[in-house]
């Protein structure tokens, strides 16, 4: 393996979970749900993600792509799970303004989006730090 592919993965690897831990109080807050599996989240939760994570998203996208295969998928999920949490949090914005039932299903499909993207790609990271 040479210098620059292991700098790369070992940028990731070490870039991952700083951001994760940035957004980890964001995304719990939008996670959370009644005993109806409805989204508990309020205005100010969603706003405060829209304004959070986009900045998140960029650095990520910053990142140098890693060259191993599964590394790189796992900065994609990483990306996907983080862009579908705005989404999200855009969904949640708009559904505390003017519910509905179109809004709520939005909300919830890319809350469970994101949540699988991100668990892919944390299980691929904790799998490859070591």
């Amino acid at each position: 393996m040479d210098d620059t592919k292991t700098s790369q993965q070992d940028e990731w690897l070490q870039i991952a979970p700083l951001l994760h831990d940035q957004i980890a109080p964001v995304i719990a807050r939008l996670r959370q749900v009644d005993a109806d599996n409805r989204p508990t989240a309020s205005l100010e939760d969603y706003q405060q993600a829209a304004e959070t994570l986009p900045p998140v998203l960029n650095a990520i996208k910053k990142v140098p792509r890693p060259k191993a295969t599964v590394l790189r998928q796992s900065k994609q999920a990483y990306e996907g799970g983080v862009d579908a949490f705005i989404k999200a949090s855009d969904w949640g914005v708009k559904h505390c303004m003017r519910p509905s039932e179109d809004r709520l299903a939005n909300l919830v499909y890319f809350l469970g989006l994101g949540t699988d993207l991100l668990e892919e790609a944390a299980r691929t990271i904790a799998a490859h730090r070591d």
